[in-house]
């Protein structure tokens, strides 16, 4: 993602749209790029927004949004997939580990992507649904059910944390009582265990969970 927005503006300083009477006359054939982070120009205000100069490209990516808002909505929610160079064999197992929160492991999946890949969470946008059209069998596929859920608990540790500490990626911050997030919200149990402060959370025994819930313990006020 760019860390600065080069803006476009004709000579005139008008909007690139209004100069060429969107499209039906050439009135203007220059513009000037200014940069965002060293010119005073403000952006305009309308809700119509600014034009920029960026660089976009195509690439398979991870539909997040619910079926109903898919058809009832304009906007959809995107990850974009990105596939791993074969040669970097330690990100592919720390991406099977569950060791790297902002990305979702997916197997490779011919003919959309060839080797491993991920969905990466930093860069989930809102697009505009008329950018994804002709969608088949040939360019479109569901995650299994069992992917479904494991990329649901992967968004909730995304945006979640630190309302939960997971086992496979979290050192205890503080020592105190931790509950099991999973009994909890599985079977209606309240699991807790002691850790000290810097140590490991430790899969549940009782349920095999590996999330934790700090237990917040002080004076009840009406």
């Amino acid at each position: 993602m760019p860390s600065r927005w080069l803006v476009l503006r004709t000579v005139s300083g008008k909007r690139i749209d209004e100069a060429l009477n969107y499209g039906a006359a050439a009135k203007e054939n220059r513009v000037r790029v200014l940069d965002s982070n060293q010119t005073s120009l403000e952006w305009q205000e309308s809700k119509a927004g600014d034009f920029v100069m960026a660089v976009l490209n195509k690439c398979p990516t991870l539909v997040l949004s619910q079926n109903c808002d898919i058809a009832n909505r304009d906007f959809i929610q995107v990850a974009p997939v990105v596939s791993v160079d074969p040669a970097d064999g330690a990100l592919v197992e720390r991406l099977k580990n569950h060791a790297v929160i902002d990305s979702f492991y997916l197997e490779p999946h011919p003919p959309q992507w060839e080797s491993d890949a991920y969905a990466d969470f930093e860069l989930i946008q809102s697009v505009h649904k008329s950018f994804v059209k002709g969608i088949s069998a040939d360019n479109h596929f569901r995650l299994t059910d069992g992917k479904v859920l494991l990329l649901q608990q992967y968004l909730t540790r995304f945006f979640g944390r630190p309302n939960s500490f997971d086992v496979n990626a979290d050192i205890v911050p503080r020592e105190g009582i931790y509950m099991c997030a999973q009994c909890f919200y599985r079977d209606g149990v309240a699991t807790s265990i002691t850790f000290r402060k810097d140590g490991y959370f430790v899969v549940c025994q009782l349920c095999g969970g590996t999330k934790w819930v700090p237990r917040i313990i002080g004076s009840r006020q009406s």
